[in-house]
């Protein structure tokens, strides 16, 4: 709740947007070294999909307190689903 009554401050700063960039970057890369025979369009949706999924998730966990073996629970979980449906991605 407190980062979003900060978030007028920050979401358009010269910080956020380089950050912002450089993190698209190695989406981008990353993607490109996971799903290398898929089009840009399925990596573009592949990359939007992951992260709406990552940002819902973790803003709906981080809603709660949570201990160290609930949150590598929660981070397994996410990591399977992601890998199988890059798994899928790349058969498809």
């Amino acid at each position: 709740m407190a980062l979003a009554d900060a978030a007028p401050f920050y979401r358009d700063a010269k910080e956020t947007r380089e950050a912002r960039e450089a993190g698209a970057q190695v989406f981008d890369a990353f993607m490109q070294d996971a799903l290398p025979e898929a089009s840009a369009e399925t990596r573009r949706l592949a990359i939007d999909l992951i992260t709406t999924a990552m940002s819902a998730a973790g803003k709906q966990f981080s809603s709660t307190p949570r201990n160290t073996a609930e949150i590598d629970a929660y981070a397994a979980g996410l990591t399977r689903m992601f890998c199988a449906y890059l798994r899928d991605l790349q058969q498809n």
